[in-house]
């Protein structure tokens, strides 16, 4: 994986057109196909499980980033190594617990600061008469 440095716009040009290289020949079927991802929502939670304990995240969870392989293997794509890794994992729960009603296993201090800097954000734009 090609990292991002400041003033290197054609590193940053290359990571993208080899990320997209590679995704364009992945057999796969994304779960955003599925009317209902149900089946899949304990493997996705040990799917996140599995990646949070190598020391990596998504930070962008959505059923687009979840493929079913050739062999019906679920599978994750686009990991993110932008920004601070417990940030990152406590967004990655966040995130499943928001979409798809998944708890996280292992709460972290930057899970509930994020969780009460979401509800703080929530309740200011129903102050101000915006949707929440």
């Amino acid at each position: 994986m090609l990292r991002r440095r400041k003033n290197q716009k054609n590193l940053v040009w290359a990571e993208v057109l080899e990320s997209y290289i590679i995704y364009k020949y992945i057999e796969r079927t994304q779960l955003s196909n599925f009317w209902d991802i149900t089946p899949y929502l304990k493997e996705i939670s040990n799917l996140i499980v599995k990646l949070h304990s190598y020391g990596l995240a998504s930070n962008d969870i959505w059923s687009e980033n979840f493929i079913l392989d050739s062999k019906g293997r679920l599978k994750i794509i686009d990991l993110s190594d932008n920004g601070f890794l417990s940030i990152c994992q406590a967004n990655d729960w966040l995130a499943l617990k928001r979409f798809y009603g998944i708890e996280a296993e292992n709460k972290s201090i930057f899970y509930y600061l994020i969780s009460w800097r979401n509800a703080f954000r929530s309740y200011l734009r129903k102050l101000r008469g915006k949707e929440a």
